[in-house]
């Protein structure tokens, strides 16, 4: 009986190991799909969760090389936002080109996933803003009654200086503590193992919550260490 309890640790882990190995999951919770900088990126790799109440939250997967780029949504001469959009990327300089290390280059790229629809706004001073994102039947941000543009919220991020001169020190991601994102998502870095989080933003004092999905150790790591051979829960809501 104990060869048998042993083997089926052992499988279990192996099990598990294998998922994460294939991008099935990704921080002990479950990817609901990958997103990619450039064809086959496989150098960095966070998870992005989007928690659009209710008990729908969702884990997707991205993906970056060092050196990417992703293209920045172009707009046209009809869009309210091109005389925004012209000033940003030709006046001031920024170009169509946003950094693939970035939570804009993050959400630019997750936009390609099949039924996700996002809707973005450029600002002449601040760049490229979420306003609003549609996953399947769930929706947070400006179209929703009650809401306002989707919140960014960070779990791990680099060291920065606010606007008043104070300076911050990095935030580890290993502390799994979401907070509000302090800088815009053109400026905001990523790194392995930072998460990104978005949520709705009430109308109302611009209230939030941070994204529902706790961060945890990867499933095979909690298995070897505390020796558990039951499964772990995949905290994501099933689509039907």
């Amino acid at each position: 009986m104990k060869n048998g309890v042993t083997i089926g640790v052992v499988l279990a882990v192996l099990l598990l190991t294998m998922g994460a190995a294939r991008g099935d999951v990704f921080g002990g919770v479950e990817v609901e799909a990958w997103a990619e900088s450039s064809s086959g990126a496989s150098d960095h790799e966070i998870p992005v969760v989007m928690d659009f109440g209710g008990g729908n939250q969702y884990v997707f997967g991205y993906r970056w090389n060092d050196g990417d780029t992703v293209t920045r949504p172009v707009r046209v001469s009809s869009d309210f936002d091109y005389d925004d959009y012209v000033d940003y990327t030709v006046t001031y300089g920024f170009g169509t080109q946003a950094q693939a290390n970035t939570s804009e280059g993050a959400m630019i790229a997750l936009n390609s996933i099949a039924g996700m629809v996002m809707t973005t706004e450029y600002d002449d001073f601040f760049g490229l803003s979420v306003i609003n994102i549609l996953y399947g039947s769930d929706e947070m941000g400006g179209n929703v009654t009650g809401q306002t543009w989707p919140a960014l919220w960070l779990c791990g991020r680099d060291a920065y200086t606010d606007w008043q001169g104070t300076p911050h020190p990095a935030s580890s991601p290993h502390n799994h503590t979401w907070e509000p994102a302090p800088i815009g998502m053109a400026d905001r870095e990523l790194h392995d193992a930072y998460w990104d989080g978005w949520t709705q933003c009430a109308a109302v004092g611009w209230d939030t919550i941070a994204p529902d999905i706790t961060p945890t150790p990867e499933p095979a790591t909690m298995l070897l260490l505390g020796g558990m051979a039951a499964p772990f829960v995949l905290k994501r809501r099933r689509r039907k």
